[in-house]
């Protein structure tokens, strides 16, 4: 396969979401060559992002339809094609970088890829992660001051309550980050999927069936680590990740931008009851993007271009100084109706917006 094939594999992927831009180094296509090989590369670039059947492809590409099938499974069972499994039928589709190609190789995860990864991330990635707003932050429960406040969309228990299966995973950042030894000590099993995702992972073997109430303990047990749960800003989200500062690939991107707190979507925002505040400096430490700090008083003070909503601060408060609101109605966030809405539309803004070089954040990667 000649470069300008594997090239044609980069441009697709760059249409997805957070994309997959070219670099000065051309370390993306080392990444694409890591993952696929030459056939599996070309049936792959004339894959769609939308699910279809063997049959469909088959007549598409011009190609038998027998070959077709075995070639598409083949390369959902590797992680490199997304399959759902409904009514009787089988269909596949193109997935992206991320979450899609990485986190799918989490049973494996070869250290070359992670290595690569890294090396793409510092090189241009990080821009990408930091500025997409493909994350919505679910506030801790029981941090929320007013609990008729909290839309079902942004409330853990009520997106899986409607779930009939839900299946967890080790953390494919942290996962990433073991490969060289540089995992934080964070809960590892702590990314649940649903529905198809669900039925995904289970069937590649990438995780675990467990009942709705094992994931409000999985849940639980990750916010008292200090880890911010996270999913996808639609209706019904098919991931819900706990993430911490150090290995979660959006989370660090963002909160080494001066205004994390613009670059996550967030119906919450923490307040300090400056009056009960004792200044025992507890939440800066819990905060995963530096948003609290002491004044010269030494009381608690928020910077809100940094706050993200989590609702970590408040759990770990022993004055009861703390507390999480809902922002107003007019920055009101509701989720888009499909994930695939979501995608076109965090992709189309991506390829329309182009910094200028005045613009351009350190992202402290150097």
């Amino acid at each position: 396969m000649s470069k300008d094939d594997y090239r044609k594999v980069q441009r697709q992927l760059d249409q997805y979401c957070i994309g997959f831009p070219a670099t000065e180094s051309g370390v993306e296509i080392d990444i694409i060559k890591e993952l696929f090989n030459e056939k599996e590369a070309g049936l792959f670039s004339k894959m769609e992002g939308e699910l279809e059947t063997p049959e469909s492809v088959s007549q598409r590409i011009g190609q038998p339809v027998e070959e077709v099938a075995k070639e598409l499974e083949a390369m959902a069972v590797k992680g490199l094609l997304f399959r759902v499994r409904e009514a009787g039928a089988v269909k596949y589709s193109a997935i992206p970088f991320i979450h899609g190609l990485l986190e799918f190789q989490i049973s494996w995860m070869p250290k070359k890829l992670v290595h690569l990864t890294g090396n793409y991330i510092k090189e241009i990635l990080h821009e990408n992660l930091a500025s997409t707003l493909a994350m919505r932050v679910l506030p801790v429960n029981e941090s929320i001051e007013v609990k008729n406040q909290v839309a079902s969309y942004d409330d853990v228990y009520e997106i899986l309550k409607k779930e009939e299966l839900i299946a967890v995973a080790d953390c494919a950042c942290r996962v990433q980050k073991k490969v060289f030894d540089r995992a934080c000590d964070s809960p590892m099993e702590v990314c649940m999927m649903v529905g198809p995702m669900a039925e995904y992972y289970l069937e590649n073997k990438m995780g675990r069936q467990i009942t709705l109430e094992e994931a409000m303990r999985i849940t639980r047990e990750s916010n008292e680590a200090g880890l911010v749960t996270q999913t996808q800003s639609v209706t019904r989200p098919f991931m819900i990740c706990n993430c911490c500062k150090c290995c979660c690939g959006f989370l660090g991107a963002q909160r080494r931008t001066p205004f994390p707190g613009k670059l996550v979507i967030s119906n919450h925002m923490a307040v300090i009851k400056a009056d009960q505040c004792s200044g025992c400096e507890i939440c800066p430490e819990y905060c995963q993007t530096e948003a609290i700090t002491m004044n010269a008083e030494g009381i608690a003070e928020i910077n809100y271009d940094r706050c993200i909503g989590c609702g970590l601060c408040i759990s770990s408060c022993p004055d009861d100084a703390l507390s999480l609101i809902a922002k107003p109605d007019k920055v009101h966030n509701a989720p888009m109706k499909t994930l695939h809405e979501q995608l076109a539309s965090e992709a189309e803004k991506r390829l329309n917006t182009k910094l200028e070089k005045n613009q351009v954040v350190d992202f402290g990667f150097n």
